[in-house]
């Protein structure tokens, strides 16, 4: 079977990359990026991973900025 788009986007961060890759139909998808040579979706779920493990640095560091019992 060939990848489902949401499937996709949701295996990807439980599998190795040629595992998730393996079935995609690549040129045949409306979400195949022709010119990065990859999947728009994996690389969306990439991106905001990488988004939200940044907002999390920031609000830790945000945390330990603030006073004890400020607001």
């Amino acid at each position: 079977m060939k990848c489902p788009l949401i499937c996709k986007a949701a295996a990807a961060s439980r599998l190795p990359a040629s595992q998730v890759v393996d079935d995609c139909v690549k040129a045949d998808c409306a979400w195949w990026d022709e010119n990065g040579d990859r999947c728009s979706i994996l690389e969306l779920s990439r991106l905001f991973n990488a988004i939200g493990n940044t907002l999390g640095s920031l609000v830790k560091e945000l945390t330990l900025l603030r006073p004890p019992g400020g607001h």
